[in-house]
């Protein structure tokens, strides 16, 4: 059985999650959990409420089968709903509510972090590097792990 590819995490993996950066393209295991919320923090980077996410998610579940399908717009309309177009942003977009659990950082760095509050992204984003090696346990070693990942994160 192949397993989930984010670090700190040991689920099933059953799908397949690609992305570009600058090195080029890239592909990774992850399981159900991570796909929905990845997926739905990518789109909502892009300007789709919550709602919405999860409607689309229930076009992608009914529409995956069919050979020919209609189109996520029309998809809508047939339920009398609207769709919100998707806008590229210059910067990474942090809801507030996005678990930091999402970086797959190591279970020592994701534990201290938990018992010192910082529990969101945009929390860890907002905190300094200085700060950050105030904590007791985290460490040099640690920082450089968390400035890594939200560096991979914005991307």
């Amino acid at each position: 059985m192949k397993i989930c590819e984010i670090q700190g995490c040991h689920r099933p993996a059953k799908y397949i999650m690609g992305w570009d950066n600058k090195n080029g393209k890239h592909f990774s295991l992850v399981c159900a959990t991570h796909d929905r919320e990845l997926g739905r923090l990518n789109l909502m980077r892009l300007g789709m409420p919550m709602e919405e996410c999860i409607l689309f998610e229930d076009y992608c579940k009914e529409t995956v089968d069919l050979l020919e399908h209609p189109d996520w717009p029309e998809w809508l309309n047939q339920r009398g709903r609207t769709y919100t177009p998707l806008t590229p942003l210059g910067k990474s977009y942090y809801t507030g509510t996005t678990s930091v659990e999402l970086l797959g950082l190591s279970p020592r760095t994701w534990n201290t972090l938990q018992r010192n509050g910082i529990t969101t992204i945009e929390k860890l984003a907002n905190t300094s590097p200085y700060e950050l090696l105030k904590i007791r346990t985290l460490g040099k070693k640690g920082v450089a792990e968390i400035q890594e990942r939200l560096r991979e994160f914005q991307k």
